[in-house]
Parts: C-alpha cells; sequence; structure tokens
C-alpha cells in the first residue's frame, strides 16, 4: 500500500526506528514536515503524488473563477483553492514549517503540494545564498494543489502589543 511505502521511506530518510508504530495520514503529514528533500527518489515523488492527488480528491476545491467578484475576501482553507496562485506566509529559509503537524499556512501548503515545494525552495535559497527578506517573493509551482502556483514571501513579525 502507498501509505505504508511513504511512512517506511520518510522513517528510513529520517532515522527513524521502524518499531515506531505510525499507520495514519496525520503520520506521513507528520514525517514530510521534518523531512530535508536532499535525495529523495523519484519512486518516492511518484508514489507521494498518487497519494496527495487521492486525498484531494475527497475533498471540496473551490475554483475561483465561480466567485461573484474579481476581488473577494475568502475564508477558509486556500489549500483547497483552484487558482492561478496562492500566497504563503513563509519563513525566511522558504524551506516550509519543520514543527510536525503545526497549524500554520506554510506548514499546510508544503503540506498537500508535496515535498517538491521544498526542494525547489531549497535549491532557491542555495543558489540565493542568504535568507529571503521580507517582502520579497519566490514562486514555486502548486504541484499537488489544486492552485497552479505558489507565491512564497516573508512577512513582517511583530512582537509585542501593535502600536498605531
Amino acid at each position: 500500500m502507498n501509505e505504508e511505502f511513504l511512512i517506511s521511506y520518510l522513517k528510513k530518510v529520517n532515522g527513524i526506528p521502524n518499531d515506531l508504530n505510525m499507520k495514519s495520514p496525520e503520520s506521513i503529514r507528520a514525517l514530510m514536515n521534518i523531512t530535508m528533500p536532499f535525495s529523495l527518489s523519484e519512486e518516492y515523488y511518484l508514489r507521494q503524488d498518487e497519494y496527495l492527488q487521492q486525498r484531494l480528491k475527497s475533498k471540496t476545491i473551490i475554483d475561483v473563477k465561480e466567485f461573484p467578484n474579481q476581488i473577494s475576501l475568502y475564508r477558509g482553507d486556500i489549500t483547497l483553492l483552484k487558482a492561478d496562485g496562492i500566497v504563503n506566509a513563509c519563513n525566511s529559509k522558504l524551506l516550509g514549517c519543520f514543527s510536525p503537524l503545526h497549524g500554520c499556512i506554510d506548514n499546510a501548503i508544503h503540506s498537500y503540494a508535496g515535498l517538491q515545494v521544498r526542494r525547489d525552495c531549497l535549491k532557491m535559497m542555495q543558489e540565493q545564498g542568504h535568507d529571503e527578506a521580507n517582502g520579497q517573493c519566490k514562486i514555486t509551482s502548486g504541484y499537488n494543489l489544486p492552485s497552479s502556483f505558489i507565491f512564497h514571501t516573508v512577512g513582517p513579525i511583530a512582537y509585542g502589543r501593535p502600536t498605531e
């Protein structure tokens, strides 16, 4: 089964003992969250894509072309938007959130798009040679998301209580 392959593969890549009993979709997502994409096999990416596309079929996709106005406010899961692109509020490393099952949008986007996004971001950041500055943007494919592209941008970080 695909789930068993993905769990076994990611546990091996991350040096996690095989005696841990991990079998749920959350386990796959948690393992993806901690995985660096240094040398993942093509077989892994093919099986991951198959798995993520199958899971996506069980969800309701929202096509932005059906919104009533050209500019609309959407409150919901942006990983389900069929659009030209979605914006990822990411950290300055652009590699996604490494906290397993964390509730941030960066984690969700990387989890549901697939580890190719982390691979592509890693390549761009290595070529750039420094952290991404606030307000800059890098673009990757949406891979297993309904959106075509992901715009990764680092936003400002506010500490304490905001002032006027």
